[in-house]
């Protein structure tokens, strides 16, 4: 589950909303697979994006 980021709504249509959202950074790691194994295929990776020591045992982040 993604964090809901805050927004203004600029403008109303029948159909969709114009929001401005403020500056932030997203970041998306693409594997394929079932989802418990996909989950575990792309921790490492997303670790690698934060800067999350990866394997060191547990406890550390």
């Amino acid at each position: 589950m993604t964090e809901q980021q805050p927004y203004e709504v600029l403008e109303r249509y029948p159909d969709f909303e114009l929001r401005r959202y403020p500056e932030h950074l997203v970041a998306e790691v693409d594997v394929g697979g079932p989802f418990g194994v996909a989950g575990n295929l792309a921790f490492p990776k997303e670790a690698l994006i934060c800067g999350c020591p990866v394997g060191a045992g547990s406890g550390s982040v």
